[in-house]
């Protein structure tokens, strides 16, 4: 039997364009929006993962999203503030990647998480900073979610 692949929302301008023209390539299921508001009113029960680049309106869609909680949220960011980093993680991200040279690397290792732990909405959601900003030798993931399960 053919196992199904996640459906794959992109949201955002330049850089998620760039990361939909690269993964449409790769895989089957995947969707780009400009606008925050389309995605949101696109949302349906196959939709897996949303990757989303920070703009004006993200808030929006995060509050949207946090009605499914059986998706996947990656969020792409140039802004490396720690606490950045956890205002966005208390709005539901399970992925928080920096913009970097790294960045399509870094978004398809969140996928294939997200895909090897396809009942984490089951338990508590494990949030993951990934990026080579800290470590400029090579991509590493940085497993934060036991900070944010003291609030």
């Amino acid at each position: 039997m053919k196992k199904l692949e996640n459906t794959i929302y992109i949201v955002g301008r330049r850089r998620a364009k760039g990361v939909f023209r690269k993964l449409n390539k790769r895989r089957q299921n995947v969707h780009y929006f400009k606008e925050e508001i389309l995605c949101s009113n696109s949302l349906n029960c196959n939709t897996r993962i949303v990757i989303m680049e920070e703009s004006h309106n993200s808030a929006i869609l995060l509050d949207e999203l946090k009605k499914h909680p059986k998706i996947h949220i990656i969020f792409l960011s140039n802004n490396t503030s720690f606490i950045h980093v956890i205002k966005t993680v208390r709005k539901g991200v399970t992925d928080y990647i920096l913009k970097d040279a790294y960045l399509f690397y870094s978004i398809l290792k969140s996928i294939k998480k997200s895909e090897n732990n396809n009942d984490f909405a089951k338990h508590s959601k494990r949030v993951y900073f990934d990026t080579c900003a800290f470590k400029k030798s090579s991509p590493v993931g940085f497993k934060i979610a036991k900070w944010f399960s003291l609030f």
